[in-house]
């Protein structure tokens, strides 16, 4: 468990300094763009605040690890994650949709914004690094699987029950982004935001999270490894789609 915490501490000071970086510099820069506070405050604020979660996450499972609390606090902590972090897009995809319909400032917006948008290298390597998610959680089935408790735990038809409705939302969530901001295509990529790159992201992280989140639960509370491998074929095929349905974003 200590050697779990000498892991994360890396990913913590990481996180922390992207955060602190991108506040004094006034850009959040990733591999594949840079998004600059004054042209895109809404997606701006969204990464840093992603990236404080992260260090929230991390710190308080590090603490929980280290004074042995037990695995409840780290059930709660993981669904408090995951109930923020869902918060904090559908605040920015209705705020970016408000921002949509206001005029623009200047004629050279969608010029100042550009670097906002990923290039299509990058957005094939995202989407190959995404396609070994489920890969990774087939393979942590397995690890695990002597760990894994013989019988169902309590609370596994709850936290099963969970599992499926904040799959059906990750699921839904490409095609209503994508309803939502339609109407207002234009002025949202006028802002710098690529609509296509943003819902082809949505769909595929959201399969892959239900994919190692079932994995988490098989060795929590117990069960068939048939429902992680099932969600990572699922992840799979539903990634699959994606990446045909905005092909155009690739190539």
């Amino acid at each position: 468990m200590n050697l779990a915490v000498l892991v994360l501490a890396p990913f913590i000071a990481w996180h922390a300094y992207r955060a602190s970086h991108s506040v004094k510099t006034g850009v959040f820069k990733s591999l594949g763009s840079a998004v600059d506070r004054a042209s895109m405050p809404v997606l701006f604020w969204f990464s840093v605040m992603r990236e404080l979660l992260l260090v929230a996450l991390f710190t308080v499972f590090s603490v929980v690890v280290l004074l042995r609390l037990g695995d409840v606090p780290l059930d709660w902590l993981f669904g408090c994650y995951l109930a923020v972090y869902l918060t904090m897009l559908l605040a920015t995809v209705y705020r970016l949709r408000r921002q949509s319909n206001k005029p623009l400032e200047r004629a050279d917006s969608a010029e100042r914004s550009a670097p906002g948008r990923a290039s299509k290298s990058w957005m094939r390597t995202r989407c190959v690094l995404l396609f070994g998610v489920p890969i990774v959680a087939v393979y942590v089935t397995r690890l695990l699987e002597s760990r894994r408790p013989e019988s169902e735990q309590p609370g596994a038809a709850l936290a099963t029950t969970g599992l499926v409705v904040l799959a059906i939302l990750l699921y839904m969530a490409p095609f209503v982004v994508q309803r939502l901001l339609q109407s207002s295509r234009d002025r949202v990529e006028a802002l710098g935001i690529d609509v296509d790159q943003l819902v082809l992201t949505m769909g595929m992280v959201g399969p892959c999270t239900i994919a190692l989140l079932a994995a988490s639960v098989t060795w929590r509370f117990g069960g068939s490894n048939l429902h992680p491998y099932a969600w990572s074929a699922l992840a799979v095929l539903v990634s699959a789609f994606w990446c045909w349905r905005l092909r155009h974003v690739l190539r």
